[in-house]
């Protein structure tokens, strides 16, 4: 049985593959302390890691793309919206239409910010921006996860999240790649809980005609 389907023009999950991306983003579970950590049961990070192939690409410009990088990715990704409730089959679609239309910039909107999603499993915490991504500008925000396989799961630590014009001082040039340490924003105090961003959430649900959050310094 195949989750997906890598035929040229035919790309995407298969009703196999449909079923268990939805299931699988439905048995996660979530321990909600200062640093939220979302668990994957083994059999759904796996599920997620093969749909993950749907993402790979060759660029042959750069060593940046490969499979565990997608994998991190999408974890990182479904992790996100888990916490912030976002429905499955909405889930589902915002990866399709990102299969079908491409990087918009950002993976996920909330509180009237766009949010780009940065994964790792690195222990030292560095997170990556490639120098070549012209759509970086269009991110308000990133949040950072740490992605750490762990016996019968695999656990997605939602470390915070910080405004992309504030962190920018703080990347270094590698000669590769841009990374920014977490230790780094923590220090310098730039690393907001992600709570803060879920309570923000709610109230836009709460109160449809509320369009703006409260402004914070540096958005």
């Amino acid at each position: 049985m195949s989750l997906i389907n890598e035929q040229p023009g035919k790309r995407g999950l298969t009703e196999e593959g449909k079923q268990a991306f939805e299931m699988g983003y439905e048995s996660l579970g979530t321990v909600d302390t200062y640093q939220p950590v979302i668990r994957f049961p083994r059999q759904a990070a796996d599920d997620f890691c093969e749909i993950a192939r749907l993402r790979m690409k060759s660029w042959g410009s750069t060593s940046r793309w490969c499979a565990k990088a997608d994998e991190t990715g999408l974890i990182a990704e479904i992790a996100c919206q888990r916490y912030f409730d976002i429905p499955a089959d909405q889930a589902m679609a915002s990866f399709q239409n990102g299969l079908e239309k491409g990087d918009r910039g950002h993976d996920i909107e909330i509180a009237g910010r766009k949010i780009d999603v940065k994964g790792t499993r690195g222990d030292a915490l560095r997170f990556k921006f490639s120098t070549r991504n012209r759509f970086a500008h269009l991110a308000d925000a990133y949040l950072f996860t740490y992605v750490q396989p762990s016996g019968m799961e695999t656990r997605a630590f939602l470390l915070g999240w910080a405004y992309r014009a504030e962190i920018r001082p703080y990347m270094h040039d590698d000669g590769v790649k841009l990374v920014v340490r977490v230790e780094t924003l923590r220090r310098q105090g730039l690393l907001k809980p992600v709570s803060l961003l879920k309570e923000q959430h709610n109230q836009t649900i709460l109160t449809p005609t509320l369009q703006q959050p409260t402004t914070i310094k540096g958005n």
